[in-house]
């Protein structure tokens, strides 16, 4: 099993990406890209990252891309898998469960 797969698994799987309208997931190698529907996240938000460190942490970052511009909108760091839903929730103002 991949880490994004482990990832994906940890976050929820298909009943996250249902929630939330993720998609277009990619394998970063050592994490998880997926976009979301910029018209119900916070900020306009439309990217999410979760990067797997080095200490068994995560690194959640948020994102906006448009016309071929990407900004970092805000990167939590220090991330435990316990914290992942909460983290996320508060970084896009999406409900990952119920």
């Amino acid at each position: 099993m991949t880490i994004a797969q482990t990832i994906l698994r940890q976050i929820g799987g298909g009943r996250f990406m249902t929630m939330t309208g993720a998609k277009a997931l990619v394998d970063t190698g050592n994490g998880l890209r997926m976009t979301l529907p910029s018209t119900i996240t916070k900020g306009r938000i439309n990217r999410l990252t979760i990067t797997l460190r080095g200490d068994d942490t995560y690194t959640i970052e948020t994102g906006r891309f448009a016309k071929l511009d990407y900004r970092t909108v805000e990167t939590m760091e220090g991330v435990y898998v316990d914290m992942i839903h909460d983290v996320i929730r508060d970084l896009t103002g999406l409900a990952t469960r119920l």
